[in-house]
């Protein structure tokens, strides 16, 4: 990502562990597209 953090996104990111908030929908999603791919 670019652009410029707010004092608020800065803690935000020190608090919070985007790998557990994103990455179950991520993994997901990249199971259903390994399937469609296999599919064809």
């Amino acid at each position: 990502m670019t652009g410029t953090n707010t004092f608020l996104m800065k803690a935000m990111h020190l608090v919070m562990n985007m790998e557990k908030f994103v990455g179950r929908d991520f993994e997901k999603g990249l199971a259903a597209t390994k399937e469609q791919v296999e599919a064809r």
